[in-house]
């Protein structure tokens, strides 16, 4: 047999084909079969099959070249010795024949490959190669005849299509059809039966058999269907993993892991691994895949719970697609598009609860992300180093809003669990973190992820990331104070453990506080004051050689860090000496520095007493420069500031705040001898000049009490400074005396109210003096002011610059802030406000608390603490266990306590009672405005940690407060117009604690009907009061249900007020008590602004239908499922509450409105409008003839109300509100400063907004138009009232025809009158 494939192939080179033919023809066809089987393992085989087939071809036999190839078709499969390459070049030695053969033949090797499919054989698969091969050659013949029946080529190909859509396959088989599947082209709806009939027998594969399966398919479906693919593939993976038995795995490394994670077998994990990383090589080989998958995923960027839902697989997919370097900015984008659309939905859902039934039911993004890390092992690396980046496009994210808030929480969570399950991973989170607040990206969210990931690394792994750390030490110099203190708090773990790190802060500090640039110094100071902070001693002896002996202190003093539950013990005595040291030259720095040195330097004594001697000795030479202990004044005042060469006045040294460091010094040293008696000596210095400044005046300062006149120039700025500063003395001083009393129970009440009353004369000195007003003329009998010319553009001194912070003072060319600190300030309020005092009798308390400018000084004291820390950058990383939140905690409790007696105390102060409920609204909004979980944690910590637990006993006092207030004002018409701002923040407080309600609370029923009966039964005259109220009605009132009944009550109270266009009969009563006959404008303003609110969320709500309408294909999805089975109720509530909302138009349209009421109604048509237009392309887009899905809703409703009831109205408002501009117009004329120009622009900027309203309803009948063009539904069209043409452009036919009718009846007229003449 051997020397006959050799005969053949010899021949077959010298050309000799005939001979060929005798040898062939000399054997039998069943000899010529069985030798080629026996021989078809020979290397000559695929050879000499092409040489048999050709001389079949030459010398016409088709029936034989027929039965050879099946023969060999059929021996492949059976012959397990050939190899891979033997297979491949008998497979294609068929291939090259089949062009020559007849169409018979080819159906009949169809109908065989067919055959073979079906077969048990399970290897050598060459049917694969040879069905598609054969179905595009028959597509390509004009006629074929099968069983019976002739047909075109392209029609038998398409039956036999669906003939193997209909065939039962072998799982075995999958693979392979759908590879040959990738060499036959199919389209439309035969390749989306294909694509079905092949995913439908994924489920029947093992694990093993999936990865090669899942790669043909997505080759097969690159330009369409890939997230098809990826859909039936996440299926899969869940269905097997619910019934896999889990690995053991260590969990330790997250807290708690969902129930929601998968348990997953080793096989299962190999085969999801597998498919992923073919995922990843499909995208990036061919460019069609990824812009398939892209624009399937950016249509469900409104369902978000597809991608971060209970399963992970396609958010790994997208993640590992994201590893491709070109795709990377695309996927990240859509990842960061879903993450954002659903914790923005979780924001829409806690506040309105009647969109619960529209989106996802809740949100599920942490317990994906958990167990996507959960579940990430080393071969999927590349999920976590995207995941890492994503959550980096997150926190730079410059969004704004209680959602932004949400979304760094997210994100900064899934840095920690990642760093918790991959350790490696710390270094490549830390050296991204410190990146990006070097680049001066320091947001307070960074440097908060930067303090979790540093404490919570272990130190082994922190020594090998200490270069990156180096690196933001470098970029101190250039960060904000703010931003550097958090840099250097963030780091004290690495500096306890890393003594090269700390020595590299420690240099760069030292150079930073040379520099000449103030925020540099300011920075410098900051970050030292940190250290010493936060690297605590346990024991500091040390006399007045403490600077110059700290060596021989070494020995002495040992330091303790705890990290990670181990106590490091290291010799730090040297270490804090050589801080203070650096501080020194702050000492003789810009006032800006000095103030900055001292405020932070005397906490530092209250964290830690022994460091008080210490501080001491530090701030000692500075007293010493402005004291004067031989002379009669106990600060010389002309030392804390100096002339320029400008005739300025610069102010030196900030000797309050000076003073108070050192008072807070001497509190806090307790039981501790001073060898040189310094301690003793600074106790006397203060309790003297307590009693000095108890009876200083102005006159003692060097001014004289009756001369009222402020001076221009430097005289003028010299006596500002002064009297500010010996203000600044008087604060510094009852902090003292408060201080010591709480301390020591010492009674100092009397003392207190002396040195106050001193800061009371000097405060109404500089109240009562004026500028003065004398003008002189120069040449040219120009009046102009005395003022220094080269001055002339500086404010004046006591004046503070808008820029700066509320209530500071502007003196000596910087902005003072206050002197006493927040807990000097809550024993203060705790002396005035709480009931049991153990450190104060009450005679002695009385004495303050029957003072009302004290209590006002105090008040207004917190308010500008507030001011203060909302105004710092670093107020967002004020944290819970941090020394700020624990004190304004401590003053929140006693501000709360205060809202019971607030009318008792209006009534001998109307100021003391705004100021509290000032200060408690202002504390709030410190906590609300930057970061929303704070306010939760601080109204928690009012109470007994429970925030629901909290607010039930908030509410109660607050809902009395407001109801008696709204009595009173109602009952007495001549109040004050201080005490119409109570209420006002009252409502305004109680706003902002329902700010935290949800539907669950049980308040939250309690609270709504309150609000409701209260707005139906009570009465107000303050439109402010009543535009309050009516916005935390409509706020709770959301919290429960939809808003449209009760802004129907009160457009109908609006139009009972302002009566109708039509001057109708108007109704007698009205639903809400609450709204006078004067508060219509703010009524409508409230309405207008609620309706703008609720229509950005309908169209939020369409944007989500779209999605969900997207996700019919993938119904295979459970999820992508239960979600279309629900659209279309979805869909019904929409179009329902549409409907709700503009029938509170029409209302307001029949309405007597100003202008500005109108052009605010009209400005809500147009977005109505806008909506109901996007709601018509929805249905355009989904619906189809045959499945009108809008006929299962009341968009019909939608469009006849919209389209024939509101027209007439808007047309007879807008004609009404022309009447009210003709009219304004002509009043404007009388007027002797009447402005033509200026007129005309209001005319035309009034009358743009009736022409936006009806381009608006145009645009949304022309959408009608499209929908009922689309679906042949002439019904739509007849819902619209067309009504005349808006269309302002001239049409010529009209114009010539009215010219001509106009020149006819003038001739008419014309012979009329020579008739009469006659």
């Amino acid at each position: 047999m051997s020397s006959f494939l050799t005969k053949l192939a010899e021949l077959e080179e010298l050309g000799k084909w005939d001979e060929i033919a005798n040898v062939i023809t000399h054997l039998t066809d069943e000899k010529l079969l069985t030798m080629l089987k026996a021989r078809l393992v020979d290397n000559l085989a695929p050879r000499v099959v092409g040489i048999i087939l050709t001389s079949f071809g030459k010398s016409n036999l088709e029936k034989k070249k027929l039965q050879l190839i099946k023969t060999v078709l059929d021996e492949i499969p059976r012959q397990a010795a050939l190899t891979a390459v033997q297979t491949r070049d008998l497979t294609y030695a068929v291939l090259s024949e089949l062009d020559s053969l007849e169409t018979s033949s080819l159906v009949k090797l169809v109908d065989f490959c067919i055959n073979l499919m079906q077969s048990d054989e399970q290897s050598k698969e060459c049917w694969k190669e040879i069905l598609p091969r054969l179905l595009l050659l028959l597509k390509e013949k004009p006629l074929v005849s099968h069983c019976g029946h002739e047909m075109s080529g392209a029609d038998y190909r398409s039956q036999v299509v669906k003939s193997l859509c209909n065939t039962e396959w072998r799982p075995q088989n999958i693979t392979m059809i759908a590879a040959m599947f990738r060499e036959l082209p199919v389209a439309g709806d035969e390749f989306k039966q294909v694509v079905d009939k092949l995913l439908d027998g994924l489920d029947e594969l093992e694990a093993s058999e999936v990865p090669p399966f899942v790669y043909q398919m997505l080759r097969l479906c690159s330009h369409q269907h890939f997230l098809l693919v990826l859909m039936h593939v996440q299926r899969y993976y869940n269905k097997n993993a619910a019934r896999a038995p889990a690995d053991n795995e260590d969990i330790d490394s997250i807290e708690a892991v969902e129930a929601t994670n998968r348990g997953m077998s080793a096989d299962l994990k190999q085969s999801e691994s597998m498919v992923l990383f073919h995922v990843q090589r499909c995208a990036a080989q061919d460019p069609q895949s990824s812009r398939n998958l892209a624009t399937n995923l950016s249509l469900l960027t409104n369902t978000p719970e597809i991608i971060f839902g209970k399963s992970n697989f396609l958010l790994s997919a997208i993640l590992m697609v994201c590893d491709v370097a070109t795709l990377r900015e695309k996927f990240l984008a859509i990842l960061v598009s879903n993450l954002v659309r659903s914790i923005q939905d979780e924001e829409i859902r806690s506040r309105n609860t009647w969109t619960a039934s529209v989106l996802a039911s809740q949100n599920k993004l942490e317990p994906c992300l958990k167990g996507l890390i959960e579940n990430t092992d080393i071969q999927r690396g590349a999920i976590l180093e995207q995941l890492v980046k994503l959550c980096f496009e997150l926190l730079l994210n410059k969004k704004s809003g209680r959602a932004a808030e949400d979304i760094l929480k997210v994100a900064a969570n899934t840095l920690m669990h990642i760093a918790r399950k991959q350790p490696d991973s710390v270094s490549v989170i830390l050296e991204l973190l410190v990146n990006n607040i070097a680049a001066s990206k320091a947001d307070p969210h960074l440097l908060r992820c930067l303090k979790r990931l540093i404490a919570m690394t272990p130190a082994k792994l922190l020594i090998k990331a200490e270069f990156i750390s180096v690196k933001m030490v470098e970029h101190l110099v250039n960060m904000r104070p703010a931003t550097a203190e958090q840099s250097v708090v963030a780091m004290i773990p690495l500096l306890s453990i890393s003594e090269g790190l700390c020595n590299s802060l420690i240099l760069n500090l030292r150079k930073a506080i040379n520099r000449p640039l103030v925020a540099t110094k300011q920075m410098a100071v900051t970050g030292l004051l940190t250290m010493l902070q936060r690297l605590r001693v346990k024991k500091f002896a040390v006399g007045s050689q403490a600077f110059s002996s700290s060596s021989s202190l070494s020995s002495q003093i040992s330091a303790e860090i705890t990290h990670h539950g181990l106590i490091i013990s290291k010799d730090l005595a040297a270490i804090n000496l050589e801080l203070i040291q650096i501080l020194t030259p702050a000492l003789s720095c810009q006032a800006e520095v000095r103030l900055r040195l001292y405020e932070g330097i005397h906490p530092l004594a209250a964290s830690n007493a022994d460091l008080a001697p210490v501080i001491l000795h530090f701030l000692y030479k500075n007293v010493t420069k402005c004291k004067e202990l031989g002379g009669s004044e106990m600060i010389n005042y002309e030392k804390c500031y100096k002339e320029t060469s400008e005739e300025e006045i610069v102010l030196v040294e900030p000797v309050g705040h000076l003073i108070f460091a050192i008072a807070m010094a001497v509190c806090h040293l307790k039981n501790f001898e001073s060898e040189d008696g310094l301690a003793s000596e600074m106790e006397d210095y203060l309790d003297k000049m307590t009693e000095k400044m108890a009876k200083v005046t102005t006159t003692d300062l060097g001014f004289d009490k009756d001369n009222l006149i402020i001076d221009e120039g430097v005289k003028g700025e010299t006596k500002m400074l002064v009297l500010t500063l010996g203000m600044n003395v008087c604060e510094a001083l009852i902090g003292y005396l408060i201080k010591r009393w709480a301390d020591s129970k010492d009674q100092h009440s009397r003392k207190v109210m002396s040195v106050f009353n001193t800061y009371n004369s000097i405060q109404d000195h500089i109240k009562g003096c004026k500028r003065p007003t004398k003008k002189k003329q120069d040449a040219n009998n120009t009046v102009v002011n005395s003022q220094n010319p080269r001055k002339r553009g500086r404010p004046s001194a006591n004046i503070p610059s808008a820029s700066k912070e509320k209530g500071s003072k502007q003196v000596g060319g910087i902005c003072l802030p206050l002197v006493l600190d927040l807990s000097t300030l809550h024993l203060t309020l705790q002396l005035l406000y709480s009931e049991d005092v153990d450190w104060a009798d009450k005679h002695h308390a009385n004495i303050l608390q029957n003072k009302i400018p004290f209590q006002l000084w105090v008040l207004n004291s917190l308010m500008q603490a507030i001011s203060h820390y909302k105004t710092l950058s670093s107020n967002g990383l004020m944290e819970k266990t941090s020394y700020e939140f624990k004190s304004f905690c401590y003053i929140g409790r006693i501000l709360l306590d205060c809202i019971p007696k607030v009318i008792e105390v209006a009534e001998d102060s109307i100021d003391v009672a705004l100021l509290q409920l000032e200060s408690l609204s202002e504390l709030l909004s410190l906590f609300q405005h930057d970061n929303r979980t704070m306010l939760e944690q601080f109204i928690s910590a009012l109470g007994n940690g429970n925030m629901d637990e909290s607010i039930a006993e908030i509410i109660p006092s607050l809902q009395k407060l407001i109801a008696d207030f709204l009595k009173y004002m109602y009952e007495n018409e001549d109040v004050e117009q201080n005490y119409k701002k109570l209420p006002r923040l009252a409502v305004s407080i109680a706003s902002q604690i329902a700010s935290l309600l949800n539907h669950s609370n049980p308040v939250t029923a309690t609270f709504v009907k309150w609000v409701q009966q209260l707005a139906r039964q009570s009465e107000c005259r303050d439109e402010q009061v009543v535009k309050a109220m009516l916005e935390l009605l409509l706020q709770v009132h959301s919290l429960c249900s939809r808003t449209t009944g009760a802004l129907r009550a009160l457009a109908s109270d609006v139009r009972i007020i302002l009566g109708t266009i039509e001057e109708a009969e108007k109704e007698q009563e009205r639903k809400i008590l609450l709204i006078g006959d004067g508060h219509a404008a703010v009524v409508v303003q409230v309405i207008c602004a609620h309706i703008r609110d609720s229509l950005d969320i309908i169209n939020v709500l369409i944007q989500r239908l779209r999605s969900e309408r997207s996700l019919q294909p993938y119904q295979i999805n459970p999820e992508c499922a239960d979600i279309v089975n629900e659209v279309g109720d979805k869909e019904t509530l929409i179009c329902d509450l549409m409907d709700t909302m503009m029938s509170v138009l029409r209302i307001l349209l029949t309405t007597k409105m100003s202008m500005e009421q109108g052009e605010a109604l009209l400005r809500d048509i147009c977005h109505v409008y806008r909506t109901a237009s996007s709601l018509s392309k929805h249905f355009a887009k989904f619906s189809s003839r045959g499945d009108p899905s809008f006929r299962r809703t009341k968009f019909p409703v939608v469009v006849n109300v919209a389209g024939n009831v509101l027209p007439p109205l808007i047309t007879s408002f807008i004609s009404y509100l022309e009447e009210k501009q003709k009219e304004k117009y002509q009043e404007m004329q009388v007027k002797k400063s009447y402005n033509a120009k200026v007129a005309q622009k209001r005319v035309l900027r009034e009358s743009d907004t009736f022409a936006r309203a009806m381009f608006e309803y145009e645009k949304f009948s022309k959408s009608v138009f499209q929908l009922s063009a689309k679906l042949k539904d002439a019904s739509l069209k007849d819902c619209l009232n067309l009504g005349p043409s808006y269309d302002f452009r001239i049409n010529y036919q009209d114009v010539q025809e009215k010219l001509r009718e106009l020149q006819e009846e003038e001739e008419e007229d014309s012979e009329g009158e020579e008739m009469d003449e006659d």
